[in-house]
């Protein structure tokens, strides 16, 4: 049983891009939740795209999760582009009666349509810099680094 409030231990264990009512791209992130009883339950979070502020919002959840990608192409979004994050909860809400997800708080800071969706969004690149630096997050380093 969840409550209002509250933080929870969160793992992301799906990831992909789908679209709301009105057709716009959103990420759609599953989680398993876990309970005060140790109980799991699969719970999911969108994020939005379809503005400036929206895109921003989303992107610094992508990397509170453990994004590792680029954001080059969201339309392939897979929870492969996630490493785990030791420490991430997130904090529950009672929307009309049923709970769900309503803040992902970072480990640092712990308290269908017919339209297909290319995966390409203006400065993504420079959205998806701001938001690493705000959070202190580093490029993740490869291996064609060394």
């Amino acid at each position: 049983m969840f409550t209002t409030g509250k933080d929870y231990p969160a793992k992301v264990v799906g990831a992909n891009v789908t679209t709301t009512k009105s057709g716009s791209p959103q990420i759609h992130l599953e989680f398993h939740v876990s309970d005060e009883q140790g109980n799991v339950k699969p719970m999911g979070w969108y994020g939005g795209l379809s503005s400036e502020k929206a895109v921003a919002f989303t992107i610094k959840n992508l990397l509170t999760v453990g994004y590792t990608g680029d954001g080059a192409n969201l339309a392939a979004l897979s929870p492969a582009d996630f490493q785990p994050t030791a420490g991430l909860t997130v904090s529950m809400e009672d929307h009309e009666g049923n709970m769900r997800i309503q803040w992902i708080n970072s480990p640092l800071t712990a308290k269908a349509t017919s339209k297909p969706f290319a995966g390409q969004l203006p400065n993504l690149a420079a959205v998806m810099q701001k938001a690493r630096q705000e959070l202190g997050v580093k490029k993740p380093v490869s291996l064609n680094d060394f």
